[in-house]
């Protein structure tokens, strides 16, 4: 006898065209979103017809067990691109388990876990860490017993649950698409966060650029002392004698910065990110792996780790891909 394949949220929501958001609304009666009569009925009948229950929900084991309550420490701003969209998408799957989100600034949230770890980790399941590998914190996590994982940055550590981007796809990617629309003198920004996995990135530039025919690489590599330091470093690039023809690295969301200085994008100059694209007008082709997906992951892993507290330490990495915004053009 063929056993049948357990039936997801995301499978009710491919067959309404909706996402799984909606259908989670519906399936759980959520009045916070606002949803038409049409589509929740037709939701409904959808629900209906495939015997959809909770208990069929989609968690790997097929066992019932409480909510997910999951913590989230982030030590970026949450309205910044990546992050935002990390969150949305934890937001989006604990909705498939009626979870909840609970988001912390994590310099300050170090202080609780280590000042009054009970509190702080009373009724939480799991401790998701935005771009940050805080190794202290995971120790303490372990020894409560509460799983862990790190989302997001280039510092991969075999000893932790991680989920990423293939990093190490960004240069190759990135130097094979603008050499392939011709350009030859492309500078590229990096550092200083661990996200960025500089130092790699950096030796994979120079090989790359040498591999697509870019002569002195070295001299085109603009290393950043702190976040902030892109605005001295872009106006020095720009007032180069040697005005490259590409931009690529840590540059979003810094368009405007380049225009404020009379070039055109991309008639003067082609800017090309990794991992978000600037927002609104301000828009930019990157490489980047889809950052909902990462919180997705995410969650599952927690859900995974709750029930299966001996797995090792697992690694999940997603593929960049390309969004063009239209901000690289030929020459």
């Amino acid at each position: 006898m063929t056993m049948k394949r357990k039936i997801c949220l995301k499978d009710i929501a491919r067959k309404a065209g909706v996402s799984i958001t909606t259908v989670s609304a519906v399936h759980n009666n959520n009045p916070a979103i606002n949803i038409s009569d049409d589509t929740r009925n037709y939701i409904k009948k959808i629900l209906t017809e495939v015997e959809y229950t909770k208990k069929r929900s989609c968690s790997h084991s097929g066992v019932k067990t409480k909510p997910l309550s999951i913590r989230v420490l982030t030590q970026f701003p949450a309205n910044l691109r990546m992050r935002a969209e990390i969150l949305a998408g934890i937001e989006e799957r604990l909705l498939c388990e009626n979870g909840k989100m609970l988001v912390s600034e994590s310099l300050q949230a170090a202080d609780f876990l280590m000042n009054d770890t009970v509190n702080f980790l009373r009724d939480i399941d799991g401790v998701i860490f935005i771009s940050r590998t805080d190794t202290a914190l995971i120790k303490i996590l372990m020894d409560y017993g509460i799983p862990s994982v790190v989302i997001g940055t280039g510092d991969v550590r075999d000893d932790i649950n991680m989920i990423y981007p293939q990093y190490f796809e960004y240069i190759p990617k990135a130097l094979s698409y603008l050499t392939g629309l011709g350009h030859k003198n492309i500078s590229f920004i990096t550092g200083p966060l661990p996200h960025y996995c500089h130092e790699k990135s950096i030796v994979l530039f120079k090989e790359h650029a040498y591999k697509n025919g870019i002569k002195n690489p070295e001299k085109n590599i603009f290393i950043l002392d702190a976040e902030n330091d892109i605005y001295r470093i872009v106006s020095k690039i720009l007032k180069s004698p040697n005005l490259p023809t590409a931009l690529i690295g840590q540059i979003a969301p810094y368009k405007g910065l380049v225009e404020s200085h009379g070039f055109k994008v991309p008639h003067d100059i082609s800017l090309l990110s990794f991992d978000i694209g600037g927002e609104k007008e301000n828009k930019m082709s990157f490489f980047g792996a889809d950052n909902k997906k990462l919180g997705h992951e995410g969650v599952e892993l927690i859900a995974h780790l709750r029930l299966k507290p001996e797995t090792q330490p697992k690694h999940i990495s997603l593929p960049v891909t390309l969004c063009d915004n239209g901000s690289c053009g030929k020459i």
